[in-house]
């Protein structure tokens, strides 16, 4: 008793950087708090079934190796990657009778994950959401062609912004296929199936989405203000309804797991937890990946063609442009918190007043995911943030372009990411974007981020 009592508490232990860093990141404001949903709706099943859980504390024992381990290999750089390790330790070392692939999922998802998903899934996400489009459109006899991220009909490109990425539509997808599957007490293969669902479901609504949109956003038709929420409302209705008659065809087509507690499948079961076999292989094999995949990603790491830290030489980065579309720049310092941000960062940054706007520069010499949106730089400092279509200027420049609101005012604010310098024809609209092309093409680098705020309707002090 003593020992499995150790070992839990070792497995608390291990975990306390993993829950400092879930609640400072949960209560920063620099990712959305969706992630609280999930962790309630998984306490909420695990409570009810409290009667039937058991705790392998063995399980949990691996589980703190596998953090310790993988934290001095990575030396506290993966945070996220630790607690998707401990969501799934959780869920092994518990005991459940049904419905344990569910939970697995909820806690997965519980993982405050949204930005990062927004910022390796966000591009990809679109470019299929812009494929499918063109393809629905052109059959209606539109010449709609894709270039890139954008839908170019006749001389107008309309952009396929980032909330048609669907990404927090894939999430609420996910956490719908996750809360079905675990009231349903599902098989895993019931669960994969309803994941597999959500994640087709969440592409063809969003394309879906974007071919209806695009015809107010081109001119063809008028439609008030509202209809554009309204698309994206029934587009979430049309994967809840499709989740809702998936889980139930399913629900008759696939087996459930086990509903009676004394049946001989979960006596057969228990045998098996308590085989020592079993329980020597499983442990010889979590302490395999616990060796090896920890410090192979470290390796990785060290041996990634890409420095971990920024070339010194970047620091004294002085060739900032000395006007901006014909207006003089006026070097504002940088805040004390900036200039910590700067100290990391692989390149330099700058900021300037350029008449009744300030501009941020960021000069980045390498792909990076400390390349921030600003939306959610803003958003983390409490600032409410409205997504607005791209924005082509008056020189034919296209933005990524939204609203920041905060208690003093609201902010129009727009920003794109060129390669060298500002008057490149190639621009990128968004973060997402600009990572993807820079990875697979380094030789365009290094890069520019230009970031625009200019304040309209500002109260005064």
């Amino acid at each position: 008793m003593n020992l499995r009592r150790l070992l839990l508490a070792a497995f608390l232990l291990a975990n306390a950087p993993v829950a400092a860093w879930y609640i400072r990141r949960t209560a920063d404001g620099s990712d959305e708090p969706l992630g609280l949903l999930a962790l309630a709706a998984a306490c909420y099943f695990l409570w009810s079934e409290r009667r039937d859980l058991k705790l392998n504390p063995w399980v949990l024992g691996v589980g703190a190796a596998v953090l310790v381990l993988t934290q001095f290999a990575l030396l506290h750089r993966a945070p996220l990657l630790l607690g998707a390790i401990t969501a799934f330790f959780v869920s092994c070392g518990v005991s459940m009778q049904r419905g344990r692939s569910g939970i697995v999922l909820l806690l997965l998802l519980s993982l405050p994950l949204l930005a990062s998903l927004d910022f390796y899934a966000g591009y990809p996400l679109r470019l299929v959401t812009a494929e499918i489009s063109a393809g629905a459109l052109q059959c209606t006899g539109l010449d709609v062609t894709r270039e890139g991220v954008m839908l170019q009909y006749h001389d107008a490109l309309i952009g396929v912004d980032p909330p048609c990425a669907g990404v927090r539509m894939l999430w609420m997808g996910l956490f719908v296929a996750a809360f079905l599957a675990t009231r349903q007490h599902a098989t895993p293969w019931h669960t994969i199936s309803l994941v597999a669902v959500a994640f087709v479901g969440v592409l063809l609504a969003n394309a879906l989405r974007a071919a209806i949109l695009f015809f107010p956003e081109s001119g063809i038709v008028t439609w008030p203000h509202w209809t554009h929420e309204a698309v994206g409302l029934a587009s979430y209705g049309c994967l809840l309804a499709l989740l809702l008659l998936s889980d139930g065809w399913l629900a008759r087509k696939l087996p459930f797991a086990l509903r009676n507690e004394t049946s001989r499948r979960e006596s057969f079961s228990r045998q098996r937890i308590r085989s020592g076999k079993l329980l020597i292989s499983s442990i010889a094999g979590a302490f395999a990946l616990a060796i090896g995949i920890p410090f192979a990603m470290g390796a990785l790491l060290v041996d990634s063609p890409f420095p971990s830290r920024p070339d010194p030489v970047t620091h004294t980065f002085n060739e900032w442009p000395a006007t901006f579309d014909g207006v003089p720049l006026q070097r504002l310092p940088l805040s004390a918190r900036e200039e910590q941000f700067a100290h990391s960062f692989p390149g330099a940054i700058a900021r300037f007043r350029c008449g009744d706007a300030e501009i941020i520069m960021r000069h980045v010499t390498r792909p990076t995911r400390r390349l921030h949106s600003s939306a959610d730089c803003l958003r983390a400092m409490g600032w409410q943030i409205v997504h607005q279509p791209v924005l082509r200027d008056a020189d034919g420049r296209i933005w990524g372009h939204f609203e920041a609101l905060t208690s003093s005012g609201t902010y129009i604010v727009t920003e794109r990411m060129t390669p060298s310098s500002q008057t490149s024809t190639e621009a990128f609209t968004d973060v997402s974007a600009w990572y993807w092309n820079a990875l697979w093409n380094p030789n365009t680098g290094p890069w520019l981020a230009v970031t625009i705020v200019r304040a309209t309707d500002v109260s005064a002090d």
